[in-house]
């Protein structure tokens, strides 16, 4: 019996060598992890995935990484790439809307494109589109999250998306000459009527008494005007892994490159931020604000500011700069985690 325990063993223990041994010969890469490394941020910095890394090098998807150690990169898988028979503009229709390296879901991420990106359509293959990004990369997006055509018409898309009843669109009422207010003071609520492009849009609002009472988002304090601004002014700077200047920044870079331009010194990293400030409610939120959001792994993953009327501005790797979107509906407001107030 002790034999038979002792054989299998050895067996576990050759077979475990071997595809260690196939996967370091599979592997091409050497990288040194660094301070900020992680699973998650090597696989989606070298377009692998988290389990061919950890397949790599003999360890487990949830390990934790040493700083100072060597790490092995497989290659990344093959990727799809048909001759171009077409050249359509577009652009997506979403938010974190998955580029992948093939026509199917199998295939992996290639990368992450936000509401807006411009791109343009080179082949099909039943539903899925090959596309090509502003960068030059080439990946397939399924066709129902592309609007394509002229500009006139991808511009008229974009503004009209997402297609909702009329009760569930709300709009930024106050400083629009073109709102029409009614009060309904018995039944404590607000309905707002607004004409915009011969269509009408409805809203329920919150009661009277709580829009009364509310704090304006256009009551910006000096301070909070000139973060806004220096956000704003760094719209369009490409986004880097890492990136804390206006060479490029991720998103955590961002922020900090912001309220360090005044005299508040913040952490590189989204989570550690989250711990700094104070916290405050979603109903408060001001512009100046800083938003947190969980989009991967565990925990707060991204940070961006707020700057009023629903919209934050920050370094979107999916986008690939620093932009501007909302958090009233979508990817977004489904992943915000909490809000802080850092002075």
């Amino acid at each position: 019996m002790t034999g038979h325990r002792l054989r299998w063993a050895l067996r576990c223990v050759a077979a475990l060598s071997s595809i260690c041994f196939v996967a370091s010969c599979e592997a091409k890469t050497w990288i040194t992890i660094g301070p900020n490394d992680s699973l998650d941020s090597l696989a989606r910095k070298y377009h692998v995935s988290i389990k061919d890394i950890a397949h790599a090098n003999c360890i487990t998807t949830n390990a934790l990484l040493i700083n100072g150690k060597k790490l092995l990169i497989p290659d990344p898988p093959k990727q799809v790439i048909k001759p171009a028979k077409l050249e359509v503009s577009g652009a997506i229709l979403g938010n974190r809307i998955i580029v992948h390296m093939g026509p199917s879901e199998k295939y992996r991420l290639l990368t992450l494109v936000d509401f807006g990106t411009p791109l343009t359509v080179t082949n099909r293959k039943g539903a899925w589109f090959q596309v090509r990004l502003r960068n030059g990369s080439t990946g397939w997006v399924l066709g129902k999250y592309v609007t394509c055509g002229t500009p006139e018409h991808i511009a008229k898309a974009l503004e009209f998306y997402p297609p909702q009843k009329p009760e569930q669109i709300v709009r930024h009422v106050r400083d629009d000459r073109h709102i029409k207010v009614a009060y309904h003071r018995t039944k404590r609520h607000v309905r707002v009527a607004e004409r915009h492009s011969e269509h009408r849009r409805y809203a329920m609002a919150v009661s009277w008494r709580f829009l009364k009472h509310r704090p304006s988002d256009n009551g910006h304090t000096s301070s909070h005007r000139g973060i806004i601004g220096m956000a704003l002014a760094c719209r369009g700077v490409p986004y880097r892994w890492a990136g804390t200047s206006r060479s490029g920044f991720d998103c955590s870079g961002f922020t900090r490159y912001v309220f360090r331009k005044k005299g508040i010194d913040l952490p590189h990293n989204a989570a550690e931020q989250f711990e700094d400030g104070k916290r405050v409610k979603r109903s408060n939120i001001k512009p100046g604000d800083l938003v947190f959001f969980h989009t991967c792994g565990s925990g707060v993953s991204h940070v961006g500011i707020y700057i009023g009327h629903g919209k934050f501005v920050h370094a979107s790797s999916g986008g690939g700069e620093v932009r501007v979107d909302t958090l009233r509906s979508g990817y977004y407001h489904n992943r915000l985690v909490g809000v802080r107030n850092v002075k």
